[in-house]
Protein backbone atom coordinates (compact mmCIF):
# COMPACT_ATOMS: atom_id res chain seq x y z
CA UNK A 1 0.00 0.00 0.00
CA UNK A 2 1.33 3.31 -0.88
CA UNK A 3 1.15 6.17 1.21
CA UNK A 4 2.02 9.99 0.52
CA UNK A 5 4.27 11.60 2.79
CA UNK A 6 2.89 14.01 4.89
CA UNK A 7 3.17 18.00 4.43
CA UNK A 8 6.05 19.67 6.23
CA UNK A 9 4.85 21.20 9.61
CA UNK A 10 4.84 24.89 10.08
CA UNK A 11 7.44 25.98 12.59
CA UNK A 12 5.05 27.80 15.23
CA UNK A 13 7.21 30.50 17.12
CA UNK A 14 7.50 30.05 20.53
CA UNK A 15 7.18 32.25 23.47
CA UNK A 16 11.07 33.10 23.37
CA UNK A 17 10.57 34.25 19.79
CA UNK A 18 8.92 37.49 20.65
CA UNK A 19 11.38 37.83 24.04
CA UNK A 20 14.18 37.62 21.71
CA UNK A 21 12.70 40.16 18.62
CA UNK A 22 11.91 42.16 21.45
CA UNK A 23 15.19 42.33 22.73
CA UNK A 24 16.73 42.76 18.78
CA UNK A 25 14.17 45.76 18.54
CA UNK A 26 15.49 47.37 22.10
CA UNK A 27 18.60 47.36 20.54
CA UNK A 28 18.07 48.76 17.28
CA UNK A 29 16.24 52.27 19.13
CA UNK A 30 19.60 52.35 21.04
CA UNK A 31 21.34 52.70 17.37
CA UNK A 32 22.61 48.99 17.42
CA UNK A 33 21.45 46.13 16.47
CA UNK A 34 20.74 44.30 13.14
CA UNK A 35 17.73 45.58 11.13
CA UNK A 36 17.50 42.89 8.42
CA UNK A 37 18.13 39.80 10.58
CA UNK A 38 15.08 41.47 13.01
CA UNK A 39 13.06 42.42 10.24
CA UNK A 40 11.20 40.75 7.60
CA UNK A 41 11.83 41.52 3.60
CA UNK A 42 8.55 43.36 3.17
CA UNK A 43 8.51 45.20 6.15
CA UNK A 44 11.80 46.56 5.61
CA UNK A 45 10.46 46.83 1.78
CA UNK A 46 7.93 49.41 3.76
CA UNK A 47 9.78 50.74 6.49
CA UNK A 48 13.17 51.25 5.59
CA UNK A 49 15.88 51.61 8.45
CA UNK A 50 16.70 55.32 7.71
CA UNK A 51 12.79 55.89 8.69
CA UNK A 52 12.81 53.60 11.45
CA UNK A 53 15.91 55.77 12.94
CA UNK A 54 14.46 58.62 12.57
CA UNK A 55 11.30 57.24 14.83
CA UNK A 56 14.00 55.93 17.53
CA UNK A 57 15.58 59.01 17.59
CA UNK A 58 12.01 60.78 17.64
CA UNK A 59 11.42 59.06 20.60
CA UNK A 60 15.16 59.34 22.10
CA UNK A 61 14.23 63.24 21.76
CA UNK A 62 11.59 63.07 24.61
CA UNK A 63 12.04 60.49 26.87
CA UNK A 64 15.46 59.37 26.43
CA UNK A 65 17.37 56.06 26.12
CA UNK A 66 15.84 52.85 26.10
CA UNK A 67 16.54 50.73 29.03
CA UNK A 68 14.65 47.53 27.78
CA UNK A 69 11.66 45.30 27.81
CA UNK A 70 9.54 46.22 31.18
CA UNK A 71 6.34 43.84 29.94
CA UNK A 72 5.66 41.35 27.22
CA UNK A 73 1.79 40.13 26.68
CA UNK A 74 1.52 37.28 24.30
CA UNK A 75 -1.86 36.98 22.36
CA UNK A 76 -1.16 34.03 20.64
CA UNK A 77 1.89 32.39 18.96
CA UNK A 78 2.44 34.77 16.64
CA UNK A 79 1.16 38.44 18.06
CA UNK A 80 2.44 40.21 21.55
CA UNK A 81 2.13 43.67 22.45
CA UNK A 82 4.71 45.04 25.10
CA UNK A 83 5.94 48.00 26.74
CA UNK A 84 9.54 49.07 26.75
CA UNK A 85 11.19 51.34 28.98
CA UNK A 86 13.17 54.65 28.42
CA UNK A 87 15.13 56.89 30.84
CA UNK A 88 11.96 59.08 31.11
CA UNK A 89 9.06 57.52 30.47
CA UNK A 90 8.15 54.21 28.25
CA UNK A 91 6.18 53.08 24.65
CA UNK A 92 3.70 50.30 24.50
CA UNK A 93 4.73 48.50 21.08
CA UNK A 94 2.51 45.94 19.21
CA UNK A 95 4.26 43.22 16.75
CA UNK A 96 3.81 40.06 15.04
CA UNK A 97 5.98 37.32 13.99
CA UNK A 98 6.34 35.53 10.46
CA UNK A 99 5.79 31.95 11.01
CA UNK A 100 8.51 29.58 9.79
CA UNK A 101 12.12 28.87 10.51
CA UNK A 102 13.32 32.92 10.04
CA UNK A 103 10.58 34.09 13.12
CA UNK A 104 11.32 37.44 11.83
CA UNK A 105 9.01 40.20 12.72
CA UNK A 106 6.29 40.80 10.01
CA UNK A 107 4.58 43.63 11.74
CA UNK A 108 5.37 46.13 14.44
CA UNK A 109 4.28 49.28 14.97
CA UNK A 110 3.80 51.97 18.45
CA UNK A 111 0.83 52.17 19.97
CA UNK A 112 1.32 54.67 22.77
CA UNK A 113 4.32 56.74 24.84
CA UNK A 114 4.32 58.27 28.73
CA UNK A 115 6.44 60.40 30.53
CA UNK A 116 8.10 58.56 33.61
CA UNK A 117 6.56 60.48 37.14
CA UNK A 118 4.90 62.63 35.31
CA UNK A 119 3.51 65.78 37.38
CA UNK A 120 2.00 69.36 37.18
CA UNK A 121 5.34 70.70 38.52
CA UNK A 122 7.57 69.01 36.08
CA UNK A 123 5.46 69.69 33.45
CA UNK A 124 5.55 73.68 34.35
CA UNK A 125 9.59 73.17 34.48
CA UNK A 126 9.22 72.09 31.21
CA UNK A 127 7.32 74.88 29.50
CA UNK A 128 9.13 77.54 31.41
CA UNK A 129 12.54 75.44 29.61
CA UNK A 130 10.76 76.21 26.02
CA UNK A 131 11.81 79.40 23.59
CA UNK A 132 9.03 82.20 22.96
CA UNK A 133 6.98 82.81 24.99
CA UNK A 134 5.12 80.22 26.43
CA UNK A 135 1.93 80.13 28.85
CA UNK A 136 -1.12 77.80 30.40
CA UNK A 137 -3.30 77.27 32.84
CA UNK A 138 -5.05 74.20 34.13
CA UNK A 139 -7.79 74.80 36.64
CA UNK A 140 -10.66 73.10 38.34
CA UNK A 141 -14.00 74.16 37.35
CA UNK A 142 -15.46 75.43 41.39
CA UNK A 143 -17.56 78.10 43.02
CA UNK A 144 -17.18 80.98 43.35
CA UNK A 145 -14.19 80.86 40.92
CA UNK A 146 -11.96 78.49 38.77
CA UNK A 147 -8.68 77.07 41.13
CA UNK A 148 -5.95 76.77 39.46
CA UNK A 149 -4.23 73.39 39.33
CA UNK A 150 -1.08 74.79 37.33
CA UNK A 151 0.03 77.30 35.63
CA UNK A 152 3.03 78.98 33.64
CA UNK A 153 2.38 82.69 33.23
CA UNK A 154 -1.16 81.56 33.14
CA UNK A 155 -2.34 85.24 33.68
CA UNK A 156 -0.53 86.55 30.18
CA UNK A 157 -2.60 87.37 27.50
CA UNK A 158 -2.28 84.96 24.46
CA UNK A 159 -4.35 84.42 21.18
CA UNK A 160 -6.19 81.52 22.12
CA UNK A 161 -8.44 80.98 18.31
CA UNK A 162 -10.62 78.48 18.42
CA UNK A 163 -10.38 77.49 22.52
CA UNK A 164 -13.39 80.88 22.62
CA UNK A 165 -15.75 78.13 21.34
CA UNK A 166 -15.69 76.99 25.28
CA UNK A 167 -16.90 80.03 26.48
CA UNK A 168 -20.34 80.14 23.99
CA UNK A 169 -20.79 76.43 25.03
CA UNK A 170 -20.82 77.11 28.32
CA UNK A 171 -23.29 80.45 28.12
CA UNK A 172 -25.40 78.65 26.14
CA UNK A 173 -25.42 75.74 28.61
CA UNK A 174 -25.96 78.84 31.56
CA UNK A 175 -29.09 80.17 29.47
CA UNK A 176 -30.39 76.86 29.35
CA UNK A 177 -30.13 76.11 32.65
CA UNK A 178 -31.52 79.52 33.89
CA UNK A 179 -34.78 78.59 31.39
CA UNK A 180 -33.89 81.59 28.80
CA UNK A 181 -33.25 78.57 26.20
CA UNK A 182 -34.23 75.10 25.37
CA UNK A 183 -31.70 73.04 23.83
CA UNK A 184 -34.48 71.80 20.74
CA UNK A 185 -34.71 75.38 20.40
CA UNK A 186 -34.32 76.23 16.33
CA UNK A 187 -31.93 79.27 14.87
CA UNK A 188 -31.47 79.87 11.43
CA UNK A 189 -27.99 79.48 9.86
CA UNK A 190 -25.62 82.50 9.97
CA UNK A 191 -24.23 83.92 7.01
CA UNK A 192 -20.96 81.51 5.78
CA UNK A 193 -17.82 82.00 7.46
CA UNK A 194 -14.38 80.75 6.58
CA UNK A 195 -13.79 77.05 6.63
CA UNK A 196 -13.66 75.16 9.30
CA UNK A 197 -16.67 73.45 9.31
CA UNK A 198 -19.49 72.21 6.86
CA UNK A 199 -22.38 74.49 7.25
CA UNK A 200 -19.99 76.91 5.62
CA UNK A 201 -21.44 75.84 2.14
CA UNK A 202 -25.07 75.27 3.38
CA UNK A 203 -27.89 77.96 2.75
CA UNK A 204 -27.81 81.25 5.19
CA UNK A 205 -31.11 80.83 6.99
CA UNK A 206 -30.71 76.78 7.52
CA UNK A 207 -33.04 76.10 10.64
CA UNK A 208 -30.62 74.78 13.30
CA UNK A 209 -31.37 73.22 16.70
CA UNK A 210 -29.36 75.43 19.13
CA UNK A 211 -28.13 71.74 20.30
CA UNK A 212 -27.48 70.75 16.64
CA UNK A 213 -25.19 74.15 16.30
CA UNK A 214 -23.34 73.48 19.49
CA UNK A 215 -22.24 69.99 19.05
CA UNK A 216 -20.70 71.15 14.96
CA UNK A 217 -19.16 73.83 17.06
CA UNK A 218 -17.47 72.44 19.72
CA UNK A 219 -16.59 68.56 17.81
CA UNK A 220 -15.32 69.98 14.11
CA UNK A 221 -15.39 73.71 15.17
CA UNK A 222 -17.50 75.02 13.07
CA UNK A 223 -16.89 78.69 12.35
CA UNK A 224 -20.44 79.20 10.92
CA UNK A 225 -22.39 76.67 13.40
CA UNK A 226 -20.74 79.10 16.29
Amino acid sequence: MLQTAPPPAIVQPAPADADRRLAGIVALLSGKGDYAATFGERFRSEVPKARFDALAAQIAAGLGKPKGVERIDRANALEATATIGYERGRIGVALTLMPGGTRQVAGFSITGSAPRQDSFAAIVAEAAKLPGTVGFGVYALEDPAPRALAEHRGEAAAPIGSAFKLWVLAELAAQVAEGKHRWEDVAPLAPASLPSGITQGWPAGTPMTLQSLATLMISISDNSAT
